[in-house]
């Protein structure tokens, strides 16, 4: 079992202020927007590096983001990592003792979205954050495919 950062995400109240914000704060002249509409939320990658991103996610209400059976309260940081295999990187977490841990691939469904296997592992497990794990690559699919916007736009 081996996984490598993708990126940190966080939870906003107003997407293009944020994206602004952290554009500037890393030297970027754009960011990458795009939304997930399975789950009701707009987000923008900043890159940050080759294949470290940070992540901003702006729900439709406005409020907290809602995974699964987590609630992300806005400036709530949440981080992936990435690895070859997510459901053996389950099962082996699970075989370590941190089933409890584990929100389950069965209730993380692939879709239109996010066609890949994924999984979180709760707060409780990490600290103050969930980790989302993904497969290796989906996040810079994701990124390439996203709406480039200048920061200047925003």
């Amino acid at each position: 079992m081996k996984a490598r950062l993708s990126h940190v995400a966080v939870p906003v109240p107003k997407l293009e202020e944020a994206c602004r914000f952290y554009a500037r704060l890393v030297g970027a002249d754009s960011v990458r927007v795009s939304g997930i509409p399975e789950i009701g939320v707009r987000n923008a990658f900043v890159a940050i590096g080759d294949k470290v991103y940070f992540e901003i996610i702006e729900t439709a209400d406005g409020g907290p983001v809602r995974v699964l059976d987590d609630v992300f309260e806005h400036g709530q940081q949440m981080m992936c990592m990435e690895c070859e295999d997510v459901p053996a990187t389950v099962a082996q977490l699970v075989a370590d003792g941190f089933g409890d841990a584990i929100i389950d691939l069965p209730k993380n469904p692939r879709t239109p979205s996010l066609p890949f296997d994924r999984a979180w592992v709760r707060r409780t497990a990490r600290g103050d954050f969930s980790m989302e794990l993904v497969p290796t690559g989906a996040v810079a699919e994701l990124y390439a495919q996203a709406t480039v916007v200048p920061v200047e736009e925003l």
